[in-house]
């Protein structure tokens, strides 16, 4: 299943988020050198403000290619287009570098990071396969919204983004009930998995939000 992040600022599309259940395409990528990037293949990667593990999120397609000798290119479905991306793979990591456009420029760095595998970790201790509960116990107050409906599929979804890591958004299934309208993430059940997590480079420099910009809004 092909999860569909936050559309790009860059991309001609909507800005909202769509499910679909396509698989994602890709081929290998060409010309990495065979004998680099092998001191990354071992131990977690830790994801902060600046990157995950040794990748940075600033660099090129070009240098993250070279940089991990089993990268390929792929392409991740969006609203009415695919956008193409750079897939970071590795025995318990699996990471998605995507450009909001058809094609992929080189000497460009990616709009958005997809993360998952046990061997991401991210702030706070968390990994990809933490609940719900866990994540906002962990990461305390932010904003969220209702990503409406997938193409073809009668699936709810929202994203939230937290104010302590304003750079990560999560994407779970909806609440059948809305208990609480302007806390939308306390209608989640705590045992929920993120359908999606994900970087947003253009927001690890973000001052963090205060309660009078984020939910639970209190009356």
């Amino acid at each position: 299943m092909c999860l569909i992040p936050p559309a790009l600022a860059r991309a001609p599309v909507p800005a909202i988020i769509v499910i679909a259940l396509s698989a994602c395409g890709g081929k290998p990528s060409q010309g990495a050198p065979s004998g680099s990037g092998s001191r990354t293949t071992v131990g977690k990667l830790v994801v902060s403000d600046s990157g995950v593990g040794p990748f940075r999120y600033n660099a090129t397609i070009a240098t993250l290619r070279a940089s991990w000798p089993t990268s390929r290119d792929t392409t991740m479905p969006a609203e009415y287009l695919s956008h193409a991306a750079v897939e970071l793979s590795r025995p318990g990591a699996r990471i998605i570098v995507e450009q909001g456009d058809t094609v992929l420029h080189p000497n460009a760095p990616g709009d958005l990071w997809l993360l998952s595998g046990d061997s991401i970790e991210l702030p706070k201790n968390l990994r990809p396969a933490s609940r719900w509960g866990e994540i906002r116990r962990a990461y305390g107050v932010g904003w969220g919204s209702n990503g409406g409906v997938g193409f073809g599929d009668d699936i709810n979804y929202s994203t939230f983004t937290f104010c302590s890591v304003p750079y990560l958004f999560f994407t779970v299934l909806g609440a059948d009930t809305v208990t609480d309208p302007n806390d939308l993430s306390a209608s989640i059940p705590d045992t929920t998995p993120a359908l999606n997590i994900g970087v947003d480079p253009e927001k690890t420099h973000l001052v963090p939000c205060d309660s009078s910009t984020s939910w639970p809004r209190r009356s």
